[in-house]
């Protein structure tokens, strides 16, 4: 099983390593501008085109900052050549606020030689394309909200890739014929009622669509030797990666035809399984 914080943490190994080896809470050995390494990962950045042009962006910024800075948007994202005099009486104000805010803190000389300090921060942004207007989302996160966040963008991407079809193979689900051991029973045929799925190709597919049963090799429960069995064919589906990754290539023998014995077992089988499948619905329906 992932393990999704381990991730998080590899991610932004980096930036938590500078922090750790540029200073402590006394104050950074270099100057913030001086640290010519990334400051930030993009952990999320993705966006959807929605109706009537609007564009949905997402993203998950981890930044390392001076502790007095607000966010990775007002310090970092601005190249230092490119900020202005409004930028820089920005975070003038940012830092005197700070230290007044936190007079238990000690206010250093160089602004920019202050203790680190990481971000998160999640953007939820809506571009107007018709206006060119933005609507913004931004909110600050803790470590664990962020990791939260990490985890389920991570899960609902895996869903997606479990779930798209894999070119040229195909997910057969099948029900095996047995032959009626006890004589007791009025009927010589039976069908065992449990739903398997096996893996089958494009030229499997075309053979097995013009028969509704078909002979396979399959192993015994608690033995290694195959034996030969009679299944139905119950529908066939393009098959997902899941279905790839979780189920085994069907070992087909042969096609073959139903006698009237067992077409009336899988009719009653089928008959039975409707039968089930409306009480269910009626069930779920009250």
């Amino acid at each position: 099983m992932r393990d999704y914080e381990k991730e998080f943490k590899d991610k932004i190994a980096n930036l938590v390593k500078i922090k750790e080896e540029n200073g402590n809470n006394q104050g950074a050995k270099l100057s913030y501008n001086d640290l010519i390494v990334p400051k930030f990962v993009t952990i999320i950045q993705k966006y959807e085109m929605r109706a009537n042009r609007h564009e949905h962006h997402i993203g998950l910024i981890v930044s390392l900052l001076p502790e007095w800075a607000i966010s990775f948007n007002q310090i970092e994202k601005p190249a230092p050549g490119m900020k202005t005099a409004v930028t820089l009486e920005e975070e003038q104000e940012q830092f005197d606020s700070y230290y007044q805010q936190h007079p238990d803190k000690t206010k250093p000389v160089d602004m920019w030689k202050a203790p680190l300090a990481i971000r998160y921060e999640y953007f939820d942004n809506v571009y107007n394309l018709n206006t060119g207007t933005m609507k913004a989302g931004h909110k600050f996160l803790t470590y664990q909200e962020a990791v939260e966040i990490f985890t389920k963008d991570e899960k609902f991407q895996e869903s997606v890739k479990d779930h798209a079809v894999v070119v040229g193979k195909y997910c057969l689900q099948y029900v095996y014929l047995q032959k009626q051991e006890d004589k007791t029973k009025a009927h010589p045929y039976w069908v065992y009622p449990k739903h398997y799925k096996a893996i089958i190709d494009k030229a499997t597919y075309d053979k097995l669509k013009k028969h509704q049963a078909f002979v396979c090799k399959t192993k015994l429960p608690n033995s290694d030797n195959n034996v030969e069995k009679t299944a139905i064919n119950l529908f066939v589906k393009p098959a997902t990666r899941y279905d790839v990754e979780h189920f085994k290539e069907l070992d087909l023998v042969k096609t073959t035809e139903l006698d009237k014995d067992q077409k009336l077992a899988v009719n009653n089988f089928k008959y039975r399984e409707y039968i089930q499948r409306k009480q269910k619905q009626q069930a779920k329906e009250k």
